[in-house]
């Protein structure tokens, strides 16, 4: 996976969690489920969630924060 995220535009693709890489152009809405945890409603109503690991690079790309 992380070769393969390397190949991607990083302003447009982001890696939320061990297995997902999302769209930030199909992000509807970002949902803080408290004490810093965030979930991703995307346009097609799927939901991932953001893990520790790269939750600050998420906020930081998004400038949530």
């Amino acid at each position: 996976m992380s070769d393969f995220i390397e190949k991607l535009n990083p302003s447009m693709f982001l890696r939320i969690n061990r297995s997902t890489i999302i769209n930030t152009n199909e992000i509807k809405e970002v949902i803080s489920e408290g004490q810093g945890d965030y979930s991703i409603k995307m346009n097609d109503k799927s939901v991932f969630s953001v893990t520790n690991k790269y939750r600050s690079n998420f906020l930081k790309s998004t400038k949530i924060r």
